[in-house]
């Protein structure tokens, strides 16, 4: 069975199936001063945007697994995505297009996302990656991947170059 941890999947309504991040528990404490109890999984390093972008600032449903899957962000379906029709380029497929070409961005996004980003194309995988998709295009599309790029990629770079955000 073949899993590419990466793709999502449209449901028949148009929204993505749920997705997951499939780790290795290596810890739990109980911290009795919030009584709450930490439970913390490893999920390789080379995932680490995918799983920020999965589980920053939300909750999260932890249940038990034995899947045969890799550690990393799953949607959980082996089905092949549904082909649309050609998606345009848009203004911030343009903008991230522009934005690989230069080495200066590419350092950002290798010291931001802790992922080699020395090429043009190691640019543009990490983006999609982090976003959920499969082309740049998609940033013009897709409500969620356009709200996970401003805010975790173009806004971030413009603060970091000076600018307003």
């Amino acid at each position: 069975m073949h899993h590419d941890p990466w793709t999502y999947e449209r449901n028949k309504t148009g929204g993505r199936m749920m997705q997951a991040a499939h780790g290795q528990v290596v810890d739990v404490k109980k911290i009795r001063t919030r009584q709450v109890v930490q439970i913390i999984t490893e999920i390789p390093a080379e995932h680490y945007a995918q799983a920020v972008a999965l589980l920053d600032d939300h909750q999260a449903l932890i249940t038990p697994s034995n899947l045969d899957i890799p550690f990393g962000v799953v949607d959980g379906s082996d089905s092949p995505k549904p082909k649309g029709p050609e998606l345009k380029g848009g203004e911030l497929s343009k903008w991230a297009a522009m934005r690989c070409q230069e080495s200066d961005f590419r350092r950002w996004l290798e010291h931001k996302f802790m992922r080699e980003c020395k090429t043009e194309t190691d640019a543009k995988q990490l983006i999609c990656d982090f976003c959920g998709i499969e082309s740049r295009r998609e940033l013009d599309h897709d409500a969620k991947a356009n709200e996970i790029f401003k805010d975790m990629i173009m806004r971030p770079w413009s603060i970091y170059c000076g600018g307003l955000a």
